[in-house]
Formats: C-alpha cells, structure tokens, sequence
C-alpha cells in the first residue's frame, strides 16, 4: 500500500508512527545510555564492577526500555490519551510480528550462546547461572508477548459481515 502524502511504500502497509518529538529522542538517549553501559562495564572498568551485578542492571534497562516502548508510542491513527490493553504491545500486527523474530533471533543467539559453553561454564557462581537463567526466561516472555499481541491484533482487523463470520 502506498503512502498518500509521499507515494512510497511501506513494508507493513501503513508505517508505525512515534507520536511526538521526545518519544523519538526518548529511544536515542536510550540506547546511547546502554551503549555507554555496557561499554564501561565490559572494556573500561570491568575490573571494578561484579559481573552479575552489572549483568542484574543491563537486564533491568532492557527491561524498562521494552516497557516504555510498549507504553508510549502510538501508531498512525491509534488514540493517543488512552492507555493500550495489557496485551497489546504495537498498533498493528505486522510491526509485532516483526518484533517477535527480532527477538526471537536474540533469543535463539542466547541459547546457542549458553549451550555451546560462552554463557556458563561449570564452576560459576549460583547467582551467574541464575541470571542467565533469567535472561533466557525473560526473553521467552517478550517474544511470546509480542507473538500474542500479533494473533490478537490480526483477529481484530479481520472485516466482518454482516453474520459476524470473517470475511476471507
């Protein structure tokens, strides 16, 4: 579908749109803050800082940026006052659908990269182990999020006749 006001087209037909100015310098200044993090824990002062509770913090970042993100942007034409329900995590179901395999990559990356031996090693602490263990869970729990939220969003855009059937 093209777009009205430029004639270019969209690979999800109608582009998702960040509904005000700070919101998009909300998703700069963030990702430049975890950049920096994780720089300076892993090249400058990684001497000084524990591993696991750098790790802990890396993770609650992620955390809070997924939530945020979720929260506040609107699509084109989605009300922006009202809050979204608890399942919905995008304004259409292409841009969950394309969310949920970036994810998904990041979550299959986490399991090759526990299993062949780079994530834990025997003899690591219990709290190592149980923070990649959290990784691992919290990123299964975003993805099927984003995999729910897709479903749901494709039901509630099929068109309706009149017998209230899905038209197909």
């Amino acid at each position: 579908m093209a777009d009205p006001q430029t004639g270019r087209t969209h690979p999800f037909g109608r582009p998702v749109r960040i509904v005000g100015g700070w919101r998009a310098g909300f998703v700069v200044v963030f990702i430049c803050v975890v950049m920096g993090y994780l720089y300076l824990t892993e090249y400058v002062v990684a001497a000084f800082i524990d591993p696991v509770a750098a790790d802990l913090v890396a993770q609650a970042l992620i955390l809070g940026f997924w939530t945020c993100v979720v929260r506040l942007f609107r699509g084109r034409g989605e009300p922006v006052g009202p809050p979204r329900p608890w399942w919905q995590m995008t304004h259409r179901s292409p841009a969950c659908w394309f969310l949920a395999v970036l994810a998904a990559a990041a979550f299959v990356w986490n399991v090759v990269w526990v299993t062949t031996g780079g994530g834990i090693v025997p003899g690591d602490p219990a709290a190592w182990v149980l923070l990649v263990v959290l990784h691992l869970v919290t990123s299964a729990a975003l993805v099927s999020l984003l995999i729910n939220s897709a479903i749901r969003l494709g039901r509630e855009s099929v068109p309706q006749n009149a017998a209230d059937e899905p038209v197909r």
